[in-house]
């Protein structure tokens, strides 16, 4: 990705809001893991899909270019914030489940 188009992907989800988190249920907010050095200690520990099995299931799906993929853990549950650009340019966040790749909620 050159610069530019970095820049331009960083100011689409930082107009769009996607940079914050997503709303859960006060009693049990999400607890997400930045550092992928960590989540990957995590993925191996809980037997998680792993962060590359997603991003083949999105290419797989056809549902966009992924831009961004973090896990969190809410409460026993663990999932992936997933960020994607949809063919027409818009911005989609999805939430999927990192032990059955299921989705969870799609929040545009």
């Amino acid at each position: 990705m050159t610069r530019l188009a970095a820049i331009a992907v960083y100011l689409v989800l930082a107009l769009s809001g996607a940079g914050r988190p997503a709303v859960a249920e006060p009693s049990n907010p999400p607890h997400c893991i930045l550092d992928w050095s960590d989540a990957a200690t995590i993925v191996l520990k809980e037997k998680l899909i792993p962060a590359n099995g997603i991003h083949a299931l999105v290419r797989q799906r056809q549902d966009g270019d992924l831009v961004r993929i973090v896990l969190c853990r809410e409460g026993a549950r663990f999932t992936y914030h997933i960020h994607l650009r949809r063919p027409a340019g818009q911005i989609v966040n999805q939430v999927i489940d990192a032990r059955t790749a299921l989705q969870v909620s799609d929040r545009r």
